[in-house]
């Protein structure tokens, strides 16, 4: 088993879901950082980065970099193209649950 082995920065699987199963779902927003306009992007949502404190590229944060790290790493996708629901791999109709799918993914593969 490969427990806790997809990391940085001291940030695992563990963590991002214990992170995000305390957060509820009316906080969560799409789009975040492909409309490249702050004023567009409402302050009181986040997508799964920003829950990580992150607000412009390139990630300004450790812990949204792991996050972004991990999703690179097992699925070869962007943590943002996942939250906003731009692939197919993971396309429930809500963001906070494409992300939390994808980290139980990894969960149950001993990640």
């Amino acid at each position: 088993m490969k427990t806790n082995t997809l990391s940085k920065h001291g940030f695992n699987v563990q963590h991002f879901i214990d992170k995000f199963e305390d957060t509820a779902p009316e906080e969560w927003t799409t789009n975040q950082y492909h409309r490249h306009s702050e004023h567009l992007c409402d302050p009181d949502r986040y997508c799964a980065l920003g829950f990580c404190g992150c607000e412009h590229y390139p990630f300004d944060t450790q812990e949204g970099d792991a996050l972004r790290h991990i999703f690179q790493i097992a699925f070869d996708l962007y943590v943002d193209d996942v939250n906003d629901g731009m692939t197919s791999r993971f396309n429930d109709t809500h963001p906070r649950v494409r992300i939390l799918t994808a980290l139980y993914c990894l969960k149950a593969r001993g990640w």
